[in-house]
C-alpha cells in the first residue's frame, strides 16, 4: 500500500511539473525550441515563483491552492495537443526521472528523520502553511530567531503535503527529490555525450552525491538546485562568450536569484555573489546586465518590504552571531579560524565528492589545456563564497559551540554550493570533444 501511495504522489508531481512547462508558456515559440532539461528549469522556477507570490498576499494554502489548480486546469484543457506532443517528443528522459524519482522516494519514505534545523525551524513553518496558517502568522511560530528565515521550502513542503494522497508529511519532502533529480540532470544535459551515456552519468553523480540527510527538512538541498540552474544557464554564456540573451534566459536567472533569496539567509549573499560574476564577468550587453541587476535588486528589497509589512524579525541569526567589524578582526587569527579550516577540509571538500571529482579535471585540465579562461567566472564564484563562510563562521559569539555547529554543518554547507564543481569537468570534456 505504502508504494502505491508512494507512486501517485510522483505522478502528481511529475504531472505538475513535465505538464506545467508547455502549459504555461505553450504559445512561446523560443520555449518550444529549448531543450527538454531547459524548459523544465523554466517551468519549475515559473512556479515556484507563483506560489511564493501568493502567500504575499496574506493567503493561505486552501486559497493558493485554489488558485493555482484553476490555472492549471484552464490552460491544461486549452493546450491539449500541445501537451501530448511534449510527452511524446519527450518520454524517454520522462521515464528515466520517474524511475530514479521512485527508487530515491522510496528510500525518503521508509527513513522518515528529520534534521536537526528542520525540527526547530523548518518544520514550524510547514505545520504553519499546513494548517492554513499565512506568511503573517509566521510571527506566532515558537522557534525564537526561526520565525525570521526565509518561507519557500517550508510553503513547498507544505503545499505538496496538502495536495498529496499521502497523510504523512514526507510526501511534501518528495519535491525536494524531484527538484534535485532536475538539478543534476542539467548538469548533464551540458555534456556532449549521447542520451544513453547522459543517464550513465546522471546514475553516476546520483550514487556520489545523494545522502538522506540532505532530504531531511533542511533547505540546502534547494539551494544546491538552484545554484545548480544558475550554473546551466552560465555554463552557456561563458563558454559560447554571449554578448546577448535569449529573453526567457534573462527573465530566468533573476527569478532562480528570487528563489535563493526566498530559500536560506545565506540565499541572499550567494544570488548577489552570482550577480558579481555574471555582472563583471561575462560579455552579455550592458543593457541586460542592467536589467539582472536591477530586477535582483528589486526582487530583495520586495523581501525586505514583506517583512516590514507583516512585522517578521530582519536580523540575521541574532542569537549566535555578532557581525560587527570588530568582532570579525577579532577573531581573524584566533582559535576560531583554525576551527574553521579544519572542518571546511575534512567536513567540507574532502567529504564532498563533488568537489574531488572537480579538482581531479581541473588538474588534469591545466596539464594539458593550462589555464583555460572560461572557467575564470567558477573560481571567482568559489573565491568569494568561501570568504562569505568563513567571515560568517568567525562571527560566532563565544557562546555558540564552534565544534559541534561545524562538526554537523559544513558536510550540507559545502554541498549547498558544490554545482559549479562539476561545470570544471563540463567544460574541460567538452573541450576535448570540440578539438576532435
Amino acid at each position: 500500500m505504502e508504494f502505491i501511495q508512494i507512486l501517485s504522489q510522483i505522478i502528481i508531481l511529475t504531472t505538475l511539473f513535465l505538464l506545467g512547462g508547455p502549459i504555461l508558456l505553450s504559445n512561446n515559440k523560443s520555449f518550444l525550441d529549448k531543450n527538454f532539461v531547459d524548459q523544465l528549469i523554466i517551468n519549475l522556477v515559473i512556479q515556484i515563483n507563483f506560489i511564493l507570490i501568493l502567500t504575499f498576499f496574506n493567503f493561505s494554502l486552501k486559497v493558493i491552492t485554489s488558485i493555482y489548480f484553476l490555472l492549471f486546469l484552464f490552460l491544461f484543457f486549452l493546450n491539449a495537443k500541445i501537451i501530448m506532443r511534449f510527452f511524446l517528443s519527450n518520454k524517454n528522459y520522462t521515464f528515466v526521472l520517474l524511475i530514479l524519482f521512485f527508487i530515491l522516494s522510496i528510500d525518503i519514505a521508509f527513513s522518515l528523520v528529520l534534521d536537526w534545523d528542520a525540527q526547530i525551524v523548518w518544520f514550524y513553518k510547514t505545520l504553519n502553511f499546513y494548517n492554513y496558517g499565512t506568511i503573517k502568522d509566521l510571527t506566532n511560530l515558537p522557534v525564537g530567531d526561526g520565525y525570521s528565515y526565509p518561507h519557500l521550502g517550508s510553503l513547498l513542503w507544505a503545499f505538496f503535503w496538502k495536495i498529496s494522497l499521502i497523510a504523512d508529511e514526507y510526501s511534501g519532502r518528495l519535491f525536494y527529490v524531484l527538484i534535485y533529480l532536475i538539478a543534476l540532470t542539467s548538469i548533464v544535459e551540458k555534456l556532449k555525450i549521447n542520451f544513453f551515456s547522459k543517464i550513465i552519468f546522471l546514475v553516476f553523480l546520483l550514487n556520489i552525491s545523494y545522502y538522506y540527510n540532505f532530504f531531511g527538512g533542511s533547505q540546502d538541498i534547494l539551494i544546491f538546485c538552484f545554484i545548480a540552474f544558475v550554473s546551466f544557464y552560465f555554463y552557456e554564456i561563458f563558454e559560447k562568450k554571449l554578448k546577448k540573451l535569449p529573453i526567457l534566459t534573462l527573465l530566468i536567472i533573476p527569478l532562480i536569484f528570487n528563489c535563493l533569496i526566498w530559500t536560506k539567509d545565506e540565499g541572499v549573499i550567494y544570488s548577489f555573489i552570482l550577480l558579481f560574476v555574471l555582472t563583471f564577468f561575462s560579455k552579455i550587453k550592458l543593457n541586460q546586465k542592467i536589467f539582472v541587476i536591477s530586477a535582483t535588486i528589486l526582487f530583495f528589497f520586495i523581501r525586505i518590504i514583506i517583512y516590514k509589512f507583516y512585522n517578521l524579525d530582519l536580523t540575521i541569526n541574532s542569537c549566535c552571531y555578532d557581525y560587527s567589524l570588530e568582532n570579525i578582526l577579532k577573531n581573524i587569527f584566533s582559535k576560531k579560524t583554525f576551527i574553521f579550516f579544519k572542518y571546511f577540509l575534512l567536513f567540507g571538500f574532502f567529504k564532498n565528492y563533488f568537489f574531488i571529482f572537480g579538482v581531479i579535471f581541473l588538474l588534469i585540465s591545466f596539464y594539458n589545456q593550462g589555464y583555460n579562461k572560461k572557467t575564470t567566472y567558477i573560481f571567482v564564484f568559489y573565491l568569494l563564497s568561501f570568504g562569505f563562510l568563513f567571515l560568517a563562521h568567525i562571527s560566532y559569539k563565544d557562546s555558540i559551540d564552534m565544534d559541534y555547529h561545524m562538526k554537523n554543518n559544513m558536510h550540507r554547507l559545502v554541498f549547498a554550493i558544490s554545482p559549479f564543481f562539476l561545470s570544471i569537468f563540463v567544460h574541460y570534456y567538452n573541450s576535448l570533444k570540440n578539438k576532435i
